[in-house]
């Protein structure tokens, strides 16, 4: 700052100036003379001056007494107040300007005269481009630095020449060591085996027709055989599992389990569910059978026996099978073989095998080399066996897909590390959640909308939920699925199906016949529908060989509904009151010989009731034995009381 010193003689105030410390001021925005109005310099008038560290700056003459401090950052900013077009000079020109300030991750470009710079994105190339399995080519790692990708010590490669290899210092050199134990709690417990088939990690045998999955305390390593995905849908399996090369030891032990058939049944061989495990020392040229449940062996290994109990899932055969002695210290390839066959039976569930005392991992050496199989389910460390595992989360532990539905919770964290999706088995779990409110079953994890409009009775569940009464004391009520009208005592029995009369089985009554046909009785009896929403309209077609009920008491028929839970009901349809009227079809008589595919079509207006929770009711008295010719009535393609099968 310029020196501005004042001496007092008596009461004059007289300014002193030190011309060696002035600097004439910025772009001619005036002068500073002695005629300044309120002291030594003009106000508000800005000069440069130099900062602390050498640069320029600016300053201002307040209210013309004194310069301010230098403001050492102004003087790109600032002009005089007499200066309108002059500027500071860029930092740049171009980007040439800001090469300076790059490298090979970070980038730097010269925009609107100032140097702007940032870091390359991750993965962009820098550094070293030699790509190796074990030392991959340089990368950015999008903070500004080159990484030189070198893996991990114990990740496994290819490349050495040795038999099974694993990285050391950015080098693929042979396996130091292997884990003791192949309990194939992570994918890298299988690396490098050749699977075909159903062969893979499993963490359940899966659901069968009959029950619900088995689900293992660990993961475990098989096929499920002829089930197939979505379970329990059935196949017909042919497969095979190779271990990667292995040093063949005394015996192969391992634990087994199965569900099936099992491939043998006593001294004699049997066709189904055959398994086989081989081992070859010449890379698969030929093979060594060590055991084949479809020889005949006298004393079979234990997975050969049939098992089509309901299996506990801590129900492990210890297995231990010879190696010929010449091949033991060689290093081998281990087969595993399974064949169905066929694709019976709804209880089996595959073959599964775990605790390996051969084909097991190479020494992880470090847990960087299992990072690669971290889960939601926990963080996969290299464990002092030489195998990964998992340092689990807790059980029950939410982990990938967290939406429940009926047919597919919320997947959950077993204890060992693995996440387990909780997929009810298709088509033998029922559910409630579809989109339209009528539903199915499960399949593949969905809920499946009810497609069906009428009820076919195409089998005995048809009618799951209807009650049937007698009002016979004595007699059978008659009403049921009939796969084939009963015999009259005039005629051969006749096929409802049988290619001549569509839709058979049908929902009927047999009438005053009565088993074994063609017995005579008389018949008096109901059967009710469970509840269901009544529609505009009630349609079914109809068959009847009797004496109609029109203008009689013989062979009549009522259907009437209830919308208060059977406490009241309402006639629809009465054939004896309907004698004077126009009576429906099967109303009338219908004599002897009646065609098998001569339906009558149906329809019943229920208006006043649509739309509302209801059932109906169908009721059918022969009022006597008579007669010879009679067959009973038949109904089908109901639009009530659907069922979803």
């Amino acid at each position: 700052m310029a020196s501005l010193r004042f001496a007092f003689f008596g009461f004059a105030l007289v300014p002193l100036f030190i011309a060696s410390c002035f600097n004439p001021p910025v772009g001619g925005g005036g002068t500073e003379t002695d005629d300044a109005t309120t002291g030594g310099c003009t106000p508000n008038v800005v000069r440069e001056c130099t900062c602390p560290d050498g640069a320029m700056g600016l300053e201002t003459c307040v209210g013309g007494i004194d310069f301010s401090d230098c403001q050492c950052d102004a003087l790109a900013t600032t002009t005089t107040d007499a200066t309108a077009d002059e500027t500071a000079a860029p930092e740049c020109l171009n980007d040439e300007d800001c090469a300076d300030q790059a490298s090979e991750c970070v980038g730097a470009t010269c925009d609107g005269g100032v140097c702007v710079v940032e870091n390359l994105a991750a993965g962009t190339a820098c550094g070293d481009s030699a790509d190796g399995e074990c030392d991959g080519a340089d990368t950015c790692d999008g903070r500004g630095a080159c990484s030189t990708n070198v893996a991990a010590d114990g990740v496994e490669c290819s490349t050495c020449e040795g038999d099974v290899c694993s990285c050391v210092e950015g080098a693929c050199g042979e396996c130091p060591g292997f884990a003791a134990t192949n309990e194939f709690l992570t994918p890298r417990s299988i690396a490098g085996w050749e699977l075909e088939g159903g062969w893979g990690l499993f963490t359940a045998a899966p659901a069968t027709f009959a029950s619900a999955a088995v689900t293992f305390t660990g993961q475990v390593f098989g096929t499920d055989g002829n089930r197939v995905s979505p379970y329990p849908g059935a196949q017909l399996e042919a497969s095979l599992a190779r271990t990667r090369p292995t040093v063949l030891p005394a015996e192969l032990e391992f634990q087994s389990w199965h569900v099936d058939e099992g491939g043998i049944i006593g001294p004699q061989p049997a066709a189904f569910d055959s398994k086989r495990v081989s081992v070859s020392t010449d890379g698969g040229e030929t093979w060594t059978v060590l055991a084949d449940c479809s020889d005949g062996s006298e004393v079979p290994p234990a997975f050969c026996g049939p098992r089509l109990d309901e299996r506990s899932a801590t129900d492990w055969d210890a297995i231990a099978l010879p190696v010929p002695p010449e091949l033991v210290g060689e290093m081998g390839i281990v087969e595993f073989a399974y064949d169905t066959l066929d694709e019976c039976c709804d209880v089996e569930r595959g073959w599964y095998i775990d605790s390996l005392n051969f084909a097991t991992e190479c020494d992880c050496i470090s847990d960087a080399a299992c990072a690669a199989y971290d889960s939601d389910c926990g963080i996969a460390e290299c464990f002092n066996t030489g195998a990964c595992a998992f340092m689990s989360e807790p059980q029950g532990t939410k982990c990938g897909d967290a939406t429940s539905s009926w047919c597919d919770g919320a997947d959950t964290c077993n204890s060992t590390g693995q996440c387990l999706t909780n997929v009810r088995p298709s088509v033998t779990s029922t559910c409630e959640d579809c989109a339209s409110g009528s539903c199915t079953v499960c399949e593949a994890g969905t809920c499946g909308d009810c497609s069906a409009t009428v009820n076919e009775f195409d089998g005995p569940s048809a009618i799951d939920g209807w009650t049937i009464t007698s009002l016979q004391d004595g007699e059978p009520a008659g009403w049921g699925v009939y796969p084939v009208v009963p015999r009259a005592q005039n005629f051969d029995p006749m096929m409802i199906d049988g290619g001549v009369l569509q839709g058979a089985p049908a929902l009927g009554n047999d009438g005053n016949r009565v088993r074994d046909y063609p017995g005579a009785h008389v018949e008096e009896s109901t059967i009710v529908s469970p509840v269901d929403v009544v529609p505009e309209t009630l349609t079914f077609d109809s068959w009847h060989v009797d004496e109609g009920g029109s203008g009689g008491q013989f062979d009549t028929k009522i259907i009437e509904i209830s919308t208060d839970g059977g406490a009241d009901w309402e006639t629809l349809v009465n054939c004896t009151a309907e004698a004077d009227g126009t009576p429906f079809l099967f109303c009338l008589p219908e004599p002897v010989g009646r065609a098998m595919d001569d339906w009558d079509p149906i329809s019943i207006d229920l208006g006043p009731w649509a739309g509302q929770m209801g059932q109906l009711r169908l009721t059918y008295s022969t009022g006597d034995s008579c007669c010879g010719f009679e067959r009973g009535w038949f109904i089908d393609n109901l639009n009530f009381a659907v069922p979803c099968d």
